[in-house]
């Protein structure tokens, strides 16, 4: 499988959960992700409260009480809702069948519940996606190039900044991508910070409509630890 294909899976788990999260639409029971490959090997971490946890990255973030945290069960419907809409995509279909077997959804978190009557519901998503099969892809700005190609292939056009390496997701070198798309009437802004773990790639996607959200959204990825 070449890597852009396999990266463009993660671009759509944070696309498809950003444009039904936009929808305020209801979706149908979905398959969870237990069951999935990539769950099988490394868990699915631990949710106690408001704090999630996953030990195989020592991952540990807390979210504000008000937010909304989906189980993993709700996580698939929402990303089934978000496969409606990518049907339009030329690759929509092939994209979603690539994340189910390369990628998990670690924490899916969100402002409001899914479907709150709101102008934009931010969110926050901390996705796994193995590349063992890749060594030479280390470079948390490689990966969002590939990312950024990607997503460049969509039907939804993106607005992208440059890539900006040199950050962290807790103790992990990361890099990051911003993007930019207009949607259902929304103006969607997201940042991708992307780091290699081991044979994995962490990726954490933030989703937001203005500054004030995006500054909340940046006071939790600090206070995330990982490594």
């Amino acid at each position: 499988m070449h890597r852009h294909f396999v990266v463009t899976a993660v671009v759509a788990l944070g696309l498809l959960a950003t444009l039904a999260g936009c929808s305020q639409k209801n979706s149908e029971s979905a398959p969870a992700t237990a069951g999935t490959p990539v769950a099988a090997q490394i868990g699915l971490g631990q949710l106690s409260g408001h704090t999630y946890t996953h030990d195989h990255f020592k991952l540990a973030v807390t979210l504000p009480e008000q937010w909304y945290i989906q189980s993993k069960t709700e996580a698939d419907q929402l990303r089934q809702a978000g496969s409606t809409l990518m049907k339009q995509d030329a690759n929509g279909q092939a994209i979603v069948q690539a994340a189910q077997q390369r990628t998990l959804t670690l924490l899916s978190s969100f402002r409001h519940p899914p479907g709150t009557p709101v102008p934009f519901n931010e969110s926050l998503m901390i996705l796994a996606e193995n590349v063992a099969f890749l060594p030479g892809l280390k470079l948390g700005e490689d990966y969002l190039k590939l990312a950024q190609r990607s997503m460049g292939s969509m039907t939804l056009k993106h607005e992208f900044e440059p890539i900006q390496p040199g950050l962290k997701i807790g103790s992990h070198q990361a890099a990051r991508l911003k993007t930019r798309l207009v949607a259902q009437d929304n103006a969607i802004s997201q940042e991708y910070y992307a780091a290699r773990v081991g044979d994995y790639f962490l990726v954490v996607i933030l989703t937001y409509g203005d500054d004030a959200q995006r500054d909340a959204l940046h006071v939790i990825l600090d206070s995330l630890k990982a490594g």
